[in-house]
């Protein structure tokens, strides 16, 4: 466990630092600049952002730190949390209608994905929640594949609310974060204390969603078996 917090802490301090060295920095500044000024176009731009990634079954991480970079944890991780719960139930919905028969034959053709379904055919929501808590279920992936099972729609949109939650938390808290690095979110930079504080949270984050997944994993296990 203390390994894998470790690892993550590292990992994060690497995009970070990639974020301030690349290339595409001046970019990034002004996407988080029109991002803050735009009001409620920024957040419709957000997500439909999750939309479109979720239902071409794209990485939608990126997004969610951008929206703690902009506006903060406790601004950006609602608007995050919404945005990913609506590009995923837009995509189960689109396995459900638009590429049904090639999500069936999908399903069909990996025992891993076959297992899943009726697990979450015999379970409900509450393999869904289980799924959704686990940060190595990938989430676009598993969006397709509930698709074909019998779990009804809002059923899928609440567990994946609150199963997406401590994940796009620690995405969020991660973006916001990055953004008070020299001053990335439009302030000045934040001082060497508030900058510890900030990475404690981050670290103590990723360890509680490291945690949950592992206990999602076990009890996801048990129940599909």
């Amino acid at each position: 466990m203390r390994r894998r917090v470790i690892l993550a802490g590292l990992a994060v301090a690497a995009l970070a630092l990639l974020l301030l060295l690349s290339p595409w920095r001046s970019w990034l500044l002004s996407l988080l600049a029109w991002l803050r000024t735009a009001g409620g176009a920024g957040a419709v731009a957000l997500v439909l952002g999750y939309a479109v990634g979720s239902v071409l079954a794209l990485p939608t991480w990126p997004l969610t730190v951008v929206a703690g970079a902009a506006y903060g944890v406790w601004r950006g991780f609602p608007l995050a949390l919404l945005g990913c719960v609506a590009g995923a139930s837009l995509a189960f919905v689109a396995g459900r209608t638009l590429f049904r028969e090639g999500v069936a034959r999908r399903v069909a053709r990996d025992p891993r994905l076959a297992a899943m379904d009726e697990a979450v055919s015999r379970q409900g929501a509450f393999l869904v929640l289980l799924l959704r808590l686990s940060p190595l279920a990938p989430a676009n992936v598993v969006n397709y594949a509930l698709s074909a099972s019998r779990i009804g729609p809002g059923a899928f949109a609440g567990a994946s609310l609150v199963g997406m939650a401590p994940l796009v938390l620690a995405w969020t808290w991660a973006g916001a974060t990055f953004g008070s690095l020299e001053g990335m979110a439009g302030g000045a930079p934040a001082g060497p204390l508030a900058q510890g504080v900030r990475w404690g949270g981050l670290v103590a984050t990723v360890a509680v969603v490291i945690l949950l997944g592992r206990i999602a994993r076990r009890a996801s296990c048990r129940m599909s078996s």
